[in-house]
């Protein structure tokens, strides 16, 4: 066995001398090292008092914008999912209604089970399409979580070690899973 490593140590060591390129690896980039995606909060308008006028409580919902701007396409399928889903909803009283002046007023047993099968159909379509967009959403909103998790934590980390020192480790942590 000892005679294998020997074998594959120097294989390794003559790629090593022959190529010095080959041992130089490009840097690595990190979630630390791209900018956040946060925008960075308005400068607040001054009223004719000279006092800072109040932003609407909508402002800091505009400024994730950026994170969820990766997910458009998502929320996109996401509002459709739910339209036909809504169609589908919407549809199903219309054969029951169908069913019952139909098949049951005239006693049409084949009719009525033809109807019967077209609803059950448009209900596991609904179920379908309400799986799909609950799964939709789910990804969407746990990554723009994991984006805002991984831009706080890259803000914390190149915070200097004088504002860790006057945070408890407890406060921090509350404070960001909140």
């Amino acid at each position: 066995m000892s005679a294998d490593l020997s074998a594959a140590t120097s294989t390794t060591s003559q790629k090593e001398t022959t190529d010095p390129l080959e041992s130089v690896t490009a840097p690595t980039v990190t979630a630390l090292d791209r900018k956040p995606l946060i925008l960075p909060p308005r400068k607040p308008k001054i009223g004719k008092d000279g006092q800072p006028k109040k932003q609407p409580s909508y402002t800091s919902l505009l400024r994730l914008s950026s994170y969820v701007k990766q997910y458009t396409w998502r929320f996109v399928a996401m509002f459709i999912f739910a339209g036909v889903s809504v169609g589908a909803t919407i549809v199903i009283p219309l054969i029951t209604r169908a069913v019952i002046d139909g098949p049951i007023a005239s006693r049409d047993y084949s009719g009525l089970y033809a109807l019967g099968a077209l609803a059950m159909a448009l209900g596991v379509v609904e179920a379908i399409l309400m799986f799909y967009r609950r799964w939709i959403v789910a990804k969407a909103t746990l990554g723009v979580e994991y984006d805002i998790r991984i831009d706080l934590y890259a803000k914390l980390q190149r915070l200097p070690m004088r504002f860790h020192d006057r945070w408890e480790s407890g406060q921090l942590l509350s404070r960001m899973m909140s």
